[in-house]
C-alpha cells in the first residue's frame, strides 16, 4: 500500500498548480470544521453552514487555475481532466454510498413492507441514486429544506454541494475551452457568468428560496469568485489595493463574521453569502507567505484536517444521523449527550482517516492512479446507482394476518384528510391559504347561547384534534364552544412577517377581550410552540390571555409523541414480528415528549392557570395508551405522531378535561 510519506506533498492539493499551498488545505479545514460545528451544535457557530461556500470558492480557484494554465500551454486534455476528477471524487463517495446501501439492506429493508407514512429503504435508495448521479441538489430542491427538513433530514442531504461542484466540473472545462478557442479574455467572461448567476440568486431568494439554495445557476457565482482570482494575472495581484497581510486579515474577518453572524433559516445565499466567499477569496489572494496564512492556515493540525476534509465532509453526516437518533433515548440534561457526540465524532474522524489513507491516496497518487482503476471506479458508481434503483422492487413476503393488520393501520393513518375530519366549515386552519376571515365566516367565535357560559379552545392543530371530542362534550351541556385552532401557526409566535399568523393571533386576543370566556383551553404541540428554555414565552402568553379577559385557563400539556407515528410504530414493532398489539407500550414513544411534560408540570403557574398532564392521563408504568378499546380500526388514540383520533379525543376529553372543566364552570 502506498505511504503518505512517499508521496510528493505538492500533489496533495490536486489542482493547486506547480506549488503546493498548505494554507489552502488549512482553509479547507476551517470550512469543514465550521460545517461540523453547525450540524453538531458545537459552540456558537450559527453560520457554520457557510463552510460550504468557502469550499465553492476554493474549487473555483483551483480548478479554473489548472484548466487555464493547461489551455494556455496547449496541454489540456478533457480525458485527463475527467479522469482526475473521477479519481478524486468517486472512490470515497462509492465507499460512503456502499456503506449506506449495505446498512439499508441489512437493517431497514425489512421495514419496507411495514412502513407506510414514509418508506425508509426506498427513500434511502433514491438518495443513493441521486448521490451516484450527482443530482442530489435537484432531488432536494423539490423535497427538503436544508434548515427545516419537511420529511426529516435526508441521509444524504450533504451531497447537494458535491453535486453542484460536479455539475461545475462537467460544464466549466468546455466553457473555458470555447473562450480559449475564440481568443477571448478569461477574466471578463468569468465576471459576466458570475454577475448573471448572482442576479439569479438575488431574484430567486424570496420567490423560490429552495431553488436559490440548491440550484447550480444561483450558486455558480461563488465558484466564479474563486475562478476570477485564478484567471487574474499574477502580476496584478499586488494591485488589489492593499498588501497581502491586510487582505488575509480582512478575509478572516469576513469569514468569521459569516460564521458567527449568520444563522440557519435566514434567506440564503443572497447578499449574505458575500461574507464567506469574498473573505475566502481575499485569504487565498494573500498567498501562502502572508503571516495569518502561514502561521494559522499553514499549521500542521489544520493542514492535516484539510487533507482529510473531503472524506470528513462525507462521513460527518452519517455520524450526525447516528447521534441524532440515539440522543433521543438519552436524558436532555447530563453528560450522556456530550459523551455520545464525542464518540460519533471520533468515529467520523477515524473513518475519514482510513478513507484518506487507504482509498484516496492509492487512487490519487499511488498504484491505482491509472486508466484501468479509473474506469473501474466509474463502473462501480454506475452499478451502485443501478442497484439502488432496483433494490426497492424486491418484494418482502408477509402473511395474510400481517397484511390485513397493515391495511387496517394504513386506513387509520389516512385520517389526515382534515376536510373529512372537520367538515365544510372548519375552525381549524389546515391549509396555508386559510386566513383569519375563515374563523369569522364559519362562526367559530360566535356566541350561540346568549347568557350561557363559554369555553374557548385555542392553539395549533393539536387543539383542533382535541376539539373533535371536546366540542360535543361541551355543547351537550348547553355551553358555548368557541374555537380558533391554527395549523402552520403557533399562538406563541412573534413573527410579524407572517401576516396571516399575526392576524389570527390578534383575532384570538381581541375575541377573548370582547367575549370574556369563562374558560380558555390552550393546547399545542409544545416541542414546536416553545421557543425559550425557561418557558418565558409560554408564561407571557398565559398572562396576555388572562389580562385580555379570560376567566380561567386550562393548559393542556404535551401529548406523548410516537415516532414515526403510532400506526407505523405498531406495524414496525409488533405486526412485523407477528406480535399482538399491546394496549400500552413505551416502544416507539419519544422520551423527549415525556420529559417536556415533566418540565411543564414543574412550572409555577399563576392561580388562574390549571395544568393538565396528557402524560399522566395516557401513560403509566406499563407504558402509554395505544388504544381505548380492542378494535385497531376505531380505537387508536392518535392517527399520526400525536394528533388525536375522534375516539382518542373523546377519551381524553372525558377522562382528563371534563372533571377540571366542570369544576371551574360550576364555581
Amino acid at each position: 500500500m502506498d505511504s503518505l510519506d512517499n508521496i510528493n506533498v505538492s500533489r496533495l492539493s490536486g489542482y493547486a498548480g506547480s506549488h503546493y499551498r498548505p494554507d489552502i488545505d488549512g482553509l479547507r479545514a476551517i470550512a469543514v470544521l465550521a460545517v461540523i460545528a453547525y450540524h453538531f451544535n458545537i459552540g456558537p457557530v450559527p453560520g457554520g453552514f457557510t463552510g460550504v461556500d468557502i469550499f465553492f470558492v476554493i474549487s473555483g480557484y483551483l480548478i479554473t487555475g489548472n484548466i487555464v494554465s493547461r489551455l494556455d500551454s496547449r496541454t489540456f486534455s478533457f480525458v485527463d481532466f475527467y479522469q482526475r476528477r473521477i479519481r478524486r471524487i468517486f472512490p470515497p463517495l462509492i465507499l460512503l454510498l456502499a456503506a449506506y446501501f449495505a446498512a439499508g439492506w441489512l437493517v431497514i429493508r425489512g421495514d419496507e413492507a411495514f412502513s407506510f407514512s414514509e418508506t425508509p429503504f426506498t427513500a434511502l435508495c433514491q438518495g443513493i441514486e441521486a448521490g451516484a448521479a450527482f443530482v442530489m441538489n435537484f432531488f432536494l430542491m423539490r423535497e427538503v429544506n436544508y434548515f427545516f427538513p419537511t420529511l426529516g433530514p435526508s441521509a444524504l442531504i450533504h451531497l447537494w454541494s458535491l453535486a453542484i461542484e460536479e455539475q461545475f466540473y462537467i460544464v466549466w472545462p468546455l466553457a473555458l475551452y470555447v473562450v480559449n478557442a475564440m481568443r477571448l479574455q478569461y477574466l471578463p467572461c468569468i465576471i459576466v457568468v458570475g454577475a448573471v448567476s448572482f442576479a439569479i440568486n438575488i431574484l430567486k431568494l424570496h420567490g423560490d428560496p429552495m431553488s436559490a439554495f440548491y440550484s447550480p445557476l444561483s450558486r455558480a457565482w461563488e465558484l466564479m469568485i474563486g475562478a476570477s482570482l485564478s484567471a487574474m494575472p499574477a502580476k496584478r495581484l499586488p494591485d488589489l489595493y492593499f498588501p497581502p497581510i491586510a487582505r488575509s486579515i480582512v478575509g478572516f474577518l469576513l469569514i468569521f463574521s459569516g460564521l458567527f453572524g449568520l444563522k440557519g433559516g435566514m434567506a440564503f445565499p443572497g447578499w449574505a453569502a458575500l461574507l464567506p466567499t469574498v473573505g475566502a477569496t481575499l485569504v487565498i489572494s494573500a498567498g501562502p507567505n502572508a503571516a495569518p496564512n502561514k502561521r494559522l492556515l499553514g499549521s500542521s493540525a489544520l493542514v492535516w484536517v484539510g487533507l482529510l476534509s473531503y472524506s470528513l465532509y462525507l462521513w460527518h453526516w452519517p455520524a450526525h444521523i447516528i447521534f441524532d437518533e440515539y440522543s433521543k433515548l438519552l436524558p436532555s440534561a447530563g453528560p450522556e449527550r456530550s459523551i455520545l457526540k464525542g464518540i460519533v465524532l471520533f468515529c467520523a474522524v477515524l473513518a475519514s482517516w482510513l478513507t484518506f489513507r487507504f482509498v484516496e491516496i492509492p487512487f490519487r497518487f499511488g498504484r491505482w492512479r491509472d486508466t484501468f482503476h479509473t474506469v473501474a471506479a466509474a463502473t462501480m458508481m454506475a452499478i451502485l446507482g443501478l442497484s439502488a434503483a432496483l433494490a426497492p422492487r424486491i418484494q418482502f413476503n408477509v402473511t395474510q394476518n400481517q397484511s390485513e393488520m397493515l391495511i387496517t393501520l394504513k386506513q387509520v393513518a389516512q385520517f389526515n384528510d382534515f376536510s373529512k375530519l372537520y367538515g365544510d366549515f372548519p375552525c381549524l386552519k389546515y391549509l396555508r391559504s386559510q386566513t383569519a376571515a375563515m374563523f369569522l365566516e364559519n362562526g367559530c367565535v360566535q356566541i350561540r347561547h346568549p347568557g350561557a357560559k363559554s369555553v374557548f379552545i385555542m392553539g395549533d392543530s393539536h387543539s383542533g384534534s382535541l376539539a373533535l371530542g371536546l366540542r360535543p362534550l361541551v355543547e351537550s351541556r348547553g355551553v358555548n364552544f368557541l374555537q380558533v385552532s391554527t395549523g402552520y401557526c403557533e399562538p406563541t409566535s412573534t413573527d410579524i412577517s407572517d401576516t396571516v399568523c399575526h392576524d389570527i393571533n390578534n383575532l384570538v386576543m381581541s375575541k377573548i377581550s370582547e367575549l370574556k370566556p369563562d374558560v380558555v383551553i390552550y393546547d399545542s404541540y409544545w416541542q414546536n410552540a416553545l421557543n425559550s428554555k425557561d418557558f418565558s414565552d409560554l408564561l407571557a402568553k398565559l398572562n396576555q390571555i388572562k389580562k385580555s379577559g379570560a376567566g380561567k385557563i386550562i393548559l393542556v400539556g404535551e401529548i406523548p409523541v410516537w415516532r414515526p407515528s403510532l400506526p407505523e410504530s405498531l406495524a414496525l414493532n409488533f405486526v412485523r414480528w407477528s406480535l399482538p398489539i399491546p394496549r400500552r407500550t413505551l416502544t416507539g414513544v419519544d422520551r423527549q415528549s415525556l420529559e417536556l411534560d415533566t418540565k411543564m408540570r414543574a412550572i409555577e403557574y399563576p392561580p388562574s392557570v390549571t395544568y393538565l398532564s396528557m402524560k399522566h392521563a395516557l401513560c403509566d408504568n406499563a407504558g402509554c395508551l395505544t388504544m381505548t378499546g380492542s378494535d385497531v380500526a376505531t380505537d387508536l388514540i392518535v392517527w399520526d405522531y400525536g394528533h388525536l383520533t375522534a375516539t382518542g379525543a373523546a377519551w381524553v376529553s372525558h377522562s382528563l378535561l371534563e372533571p377540571a372543566l366542570w369544576n371551574i364552570l360550576q364555581q
